[in-house]
Order: structure tokens, then sequence, then C-alpha cells
């Protein structure tokens, strides 16, 4: 131990006797005594010792700004929750959705176009995307296309966001969970690319509608929240507003600058309205004095139950595009789906997905009658079902298809008609004749009423319903308008 102690005395010794030689040959070089050299050498390690001081605080300081800044963020965030117009349910108009988005998209982004209806004479704005060749697709509905991996993913659109981001992320579905939403965590398709004609995508299964329903769907919560705020502002001040909050949802889920024509940029699940036209087996006379077949169709108000479109007015049936069961590749047809929720939400059938999974797609045609009847080789020329119309919905970046079946044989309606209702999803169910012009008017004017992706599909769907039926159907004047252009289309 007194060795170990000498020994660390004798190499001190050793590094004082080295220092003290170099400043010896220091001084002797320069003429100057040893007391001037460490005088001069003090100078500038006190300017570095300020310089590293200041250095320090500055830092110190910035930390102490963001930590400020981020509480700050975080108590808007909670304060913008709380005691949003949102919270209390204060209605915010479609009108207000859509000049938001319009404004923060631009009037055409990535080749595609906000839908613009005219109806007699009123403009009615929407949040849909779409293209003219996307609006009368018109193709049997077994022609959509979907190449899919069996295996799925379960990425999270705000992983690696800011704390603050995803504080307000659990504000918003709080409040989602407080109106009794119902979220069943089932898996969805995904959309990652879309051929030019619309009928050809290719896509993936996503896992599942939980992280959805955490992160895309609650764009629209956002919005109810950001519109009624800024009322009195202009929309350029809206845009300004929208670029610089940091803490909104959508700059980190659906940026302003997402290439929509690259599905895979952002997750894009979504799925379809289908308009149903049943042949009632009455006749009416139409306008020009010709007897015509009689046609109706329903519509539903979304009950608050759902995921989204609460107490909107919506086709029905209308639904995600899911999986009916482990064979995603099987699976994966719109027709499937188009049926199994037609089975569900007009016949209240058990929720398919809830099918063993080695139960085959076909399956759900075999739950009810008024399904098998669908299937049936007889019935081939007795109904058509068409896709119509396909767009993105830039509320929450959702694909969606509108479908139009038509059922000919008035049979049908008159055996199935009473044995129809909604099901939870669905507040309420009303129909509609084709020849009621003034009652098609009145809904289509009541834009505010719908849900943005509903109204696009009813009124491409009536259009092509028109084009079937001649004049069993009497429609308003109705005309597609090109936002850009200003070119009018009559539908």
């Amino acid at each position: 131990m007194l060795g170990s102690h000498g020994g660390q005395k004798g190499a001190e010794s050793i590094r004082m006797d080295l220092i003290t030689g170099i400043l010896d040959t220091v001084a002797n070089r320069l003429g100057v005594s040893r007391i001037d050299i460490i005088k001069g050498i003090g100078f500038p390690i006190a300017v570095i010792f300020m310089i590293f001081l200041w250095k320090r605080f500055h830092l110190l300081l910035k930390r102490a700004r963001r930590s400020l800044v981020r509480k700050a963020r975080q108590w808007r965030v909670a304060a913008r929750t709380a005691e949003s117009p949102a919270a209390a349910d204060a209605p915010v108009s479609n009108v207000e959705i859509a000049e938001w988005l319009h404004e923060y998209y631009g009037p055409h982004p990535s080749n595609f176009e906000f839908y613009l209806l005219c109806a007699e004479g009123s403009t009615m704005v929407s949040s849909i995307l779409t293209r003219a060749d996307l609006c009368q697709i018109n193709a049997p509905l077994e022609s959509l296309r979907m190449p899919c991996k069996h295996e799925t993913e379960s990425f999270d659109p705000l992983y690696g966001s800011k704390q603050y981001v995803l504080d307000r992320r659990e504000a918003l579905f709080a409040r989602v969970k407080s109106k009794g939403v119902r979220i069943d965590d089932k898996p969805l398709y995904r959309l990652v690319a879309l051929d030019r004609a619309g009928l050809t995508f290719s896509g993936s299964v996503y896992n599942g509608f939980l992280k959805y329903a955490r992160s895309s769907s609650l764009l629209f919560e956002e919005l109810c929240d950001e519109v009624p705020q800024c009322r009195d502002q202009s929309l350029r001040g809206r845009f300004n507003t929208w670029r610089r909050s940091g803490d909104l949802l959508r700059n980190k889920v659906l940026p302003r600058d997402v290439d929509f024509s690259q599905p895979s940029n952002w997750l894009c699940c979504g799925g379809f309205g289908v308009l149903m036209a049943f042949n009632t087996g009455r006749k009416h006379t139409a306008a020009d004095g010709r007897v015509v077949d009689e046609y109706e169709f329903p519509l539903q108000t979304r009950s608050v139950k759902v995921a989204d479109g609460r107490n909107k007015l919506a086709l029905i049936p209308k639904g995600f595009h899911q999986p009916t069961n482990a064979d995603f590749q099987g699976g994966h047809s719109l027709r499937h789906a188009v049926f199994r929720e037609f089975g569900e939400e007009l016949f209240d059938l058990k929720e398919a997905e809830d099918l063993q999974d080695e139960v085959h797609c076909d399956a759900i045609f075999h739950q009810h009658p008024g399904l098998h009847w669908f299937i049936e080789e007889e019935n081939t020329a007795s109904f058509s079902a068409e896709l119509v119309s396909f767009g993105l919905n830039t509320i929450n970046g959702n694909y969606d298809y509108g479908v139009l079946v038509v059922v000919k044989d008035p049979q049908y309606y008159q055996q199935y008609f009473h044995k129809m209702k909604k099901n939870w999803e669905g507040k309420e169910l009303q129909w509609t004749k084709t020849w009621d012009k003034e009652r098609i008017r009145n809904l289509v004017l009541m834009s505010d009423a719908w849900t943005f992706e509903s109204l696009f599909h009813f009124c491409e769907c009536l259009t092509r319903l028109k084009a079937l039926l001649g004049d069993g159907v009497d429609l308003p004047s109705l005309e597609r308008v090109t936002p850009v252009s200003g070119v009018r289309k009559k539908l």
C-alpha cells in the first residue's frame, strides 16, 4: 500500500518535471520568464471557459423553451379537446369541412379532382377525390380484382410522433369511446395500388380495425374540433393555421403534400355503399303518359354506435371492405362483402366475419333465403350488380366504391320486403320510389345530412339507374362540375 502511494507521488513528480521542462524550453526560445508564459496562457483559457459557460447556458435555455412549448401544446390539446364545440356535439356542416379540405389539399391534388355536384342550380362541395373516368365505371361487380398477400401488416400511422400528438390521439379516442361507438377489432383490406380503370388494385390485409380507429378514423373528430374554432378567419387564415399546427394528427396521417395517386403512402382502408333498387310489381304512369314499372330503394340514417357517419344519411348496405374469413385471397371479392353486408344490415343476420374460419366465403349466401336467391341459376337474369363509382375520401384517406344492385323480379320484393329491417348500424330505415322526383330532389339538396361518400355514390348510381330503367326513374337536374376548368357534365 505504501509502495503504491509512493509510486503515485513519483508519477506526479515526473509529470510536473515534464511540464516545467516544457515551460522552460518555451520561455528560453521566446526570451521571457516562466511566469509570463503562464500569464499568457491564462487569458485564452479564461476566454474559452466563458464561451463554454455561455454555450451551456444557451443549451439549458433551449431545453427549458422546448419543455415550455411541449407543455403549452399539451395544455392546448387538452383544452381544445375538452372545451371544443365537438365535445358538446355542436353541429359542423359538411360545407365547412369540405372548404377546409379543399384549401388544405388544393383544387387538383395528384391528378384527382374534388367531386362537385350542381343540383337544381345549387353547387355542393365534397370531400371526395375522383376523376371523370371513375364516376361511371358501370362494370360487373365480379370484374373487380384484388391481388392480395396472405400475410397481414399492422403498422401504426402515428408511430414516432411527438408526445403531444399521441396525447391528442388519446383524448380524441376517449371522446369516441364515451359516445358508445362499437369497435370490433377485425382485419381490413388496405389499398396499395390502383389501375387507371379502378377495377384492379393490389392490396394487403391490415390488422386491424382498432389501429384504424385510433388513427385515420380520428381525423373526422379532429376536423370537428378545428373547423368551429376558425369560423371567423378567412380561408387563407384557416389554411395557415393548419400549416402551422404541428399538433394535428392529419399532418402525420394524411399530410397536405401526400400523393393521392400512390395509396401506399398512407393507411388507405375503405369500403363501399350500395344503392339497391327493387321492382315492387306496381305500375306507375310516367310524365309522357307511358306506364312503367315502379322501383323502390332503401336509405338509412346511421346509428350513433358506428365508427363513421354517425347520425348521417347513407346508402344501405354500407360497410368496410373486410375479409369474410381467414381466406384473405378468396375473401377479397367485393361481391362477398356487398352481400354479406346486405344480409347483416337488411336481414339482421349474425355478422359473417364471426363465422368459423374454415367456412367458405360463399357460405354467406346460405345464411338466408333472401341471399340464396342471388346464386340460384334461374335468377341470373333477374338482377344486375355493377361497380359504378370510385373515390378517395380526404376526411380519413379511405377508398370507397359505389355499387348498384337492381332486382328486376317483383316476386323478390313481394316475398322479402316485409322481412327487411335495420340492424344496430342503422337508426332509421326509409324507402323512396324512383319516380318520386320531388323526394329525390330533396334528398340530393340535403347535402349536409349525408355522409360525403354516400351522396357521391347516390347521385352516380341514380344516374346509372336512369340509364337502365329510363322513364322509371325521374331525376332532378344534376350536373357534375370539374373544379379546375369549370366544365359541367349533365348526369
